[in-house]
């Protein structure tokens, strides 16, 4: 065993109101940057929470795409038909 310095961190007091616990692992560790790891670990689970809550407003609507297709192809037919008429 190289380093027995300690390289795991429980967070429990984070900000979210969806996480209660964080685990994180530390490559290095020092003392002196606990303030910053913590700080990180609030961010990541923060970018987390957000990327999880746009996936869900995305997949919460999946008539969009039905609804472009449906007047693409509407579009397309009304042209058809003006230029059927306009040849006549």
């Amino acid at each position: 065993m190289k380093n027995l310095k300690r390289k795991v961190m429980i967070l429990n007091n984070l900000t979210s109101p969806y996480i209660s616990e964080a685990i994180i692992i530390l490559k290095d560790y020092d003392p002196k940057f606990d303030t910053k790891a913590i700080l990180d670990a609030e961010r990541i689970v923060n970018e987390y929470l957000h990327k999880e809550n746009g996936r869900r407003d995305e997949s919460a609507r999946p008539w969009k795409k039905t609804l472009k297709y449906a007047l693409l192809l509407l579009a397309m037919a009304l042209c058809f038909v003006i230029g059927y008429l306009v040849r006549r």
